[in-house]
């Protein structure tokens, strides 16, 4: 995170960092094909989606595991729901976890800036 936020002061809450003015972090965990999936979404100070990591991972490796790719996650990048994000061919199940974690992130965003 301190990559993303160089010069941010950290706060570990409940569901995520809070990053100062710089923005915050939401984490987000949903069950993929091959186990649970955990999701960093990075928020800016404006609360948009400047990126999108994947933290936790046992999906198929070279299929399911493509979630992790730029291909995938730059998709979700300003964006304030998966809505309209396509699924990755043969990683269906993947695809939308990841898809249902970064909306329950975007949904937590509120909880983690108020903690």
């Amino acid at each position: 995170m301190a990559q993303c936020y160089p010069n941010a002061e950290f706060k570990e809450v409940t569901g995520g960092i809070q990053c100062g003015t710089a923005g915050n972090v939401v984490l987000s965990t949903e069950k993929g094909y091959g186990g649970d999936l955990t999701i960093a979404v990075l928020f800016d100070g404006s609360d948009k989606v400047i990126d999108v990591v994947v933290v936790q991972s046992s999906e198929t490796e070279g299929l399911g595991s493509r979630v992790g790719e730029e291909a995938f996650t730059s998709q979700f990048i300003g964006k304030t729901s998966a809505d309209g994000v396509d699924n990755i061919a043969g990683a269906t199940i993947s695809s939308k976890a990841f898809k249902a974690a970064f909306n329950a992130a975007v949904a937590n965003l509120a909880a983690v800036k108020g903690a």
